[in-house]
């Protein structure tokens, strides 16, 4: 995920990157957004919040908070 998120954004810097997985360190979500990931949501996530991470990250807007909240 990560490695991918940095060669698409080499390659098109304007894609916004929502990352779906299974990892819940603030270590790999600090990466993500390094990256330049917009927003990152575990696998887990109520559809609900898919929903929404989607629509924020679609909006050009930050959607890291299922992580950062537990």
């Amino acid at each position: 995920g990560i490695e991918l998120t940095i060669k698409l954004k080499r390659l098109n810097p304007s894609i916004r990157i929502l990352i779906l997985t299974m990892h819940d360190s603030i270590n790999y979500m600090t990466k993500a957004y390094q990256a330049g990931a917009l927003g990152y949501i575990h696998k887990n996530s109520q559809m609900s919040e898919l929903n929404l991470a989607i629509e924020t990250v679609l909006s050009d807007q930050l959607y890291f908070k299922s992580i950062v909240t537990e």
